[in-house]
């Protein structure tokens, strides 16, 4: 798959910022699934929250979610708290 087709998801990441991460997914990874990334000059557990048309960044300043860590996504209701509580 290229990378101008690589989907944009939106990251869940455990950081002082009001605001969810852009990552490129290579393979089909849906919401609530937990995910490893590249964040700094190390890597972050996050939890995909969305899928994104596009990211205000450029495409190839993008980096790609590096694993899959948990086959099983959170509870669509799980997720929905979550979004709730951060509000």
């Amino acid at each position: 798959m290229s990378q101008a087709l690589d989907p944009v998801l939106q990251v869940a990441l455990d950081v002082p910022l009001p605001r969810v991460f852009d990552y490129l997914a290579r393979v089909d990874i849906g919401p609530g699934s937990l995910v490893r990334v590249p964040f700094g000059h190390g890597a972050k557990t996050g939890v995909v929250v969305g899928a994104a048309a596009g990211s205000e960044q450029p495409r190839d300043k993008l980096k790609a979610i590096e694993a899959v860590l948990e086959l099983a996504p959170l509870p669509a209701d799980w997720l929905e708290l979550c979004q709730f509580v951060s509000r």
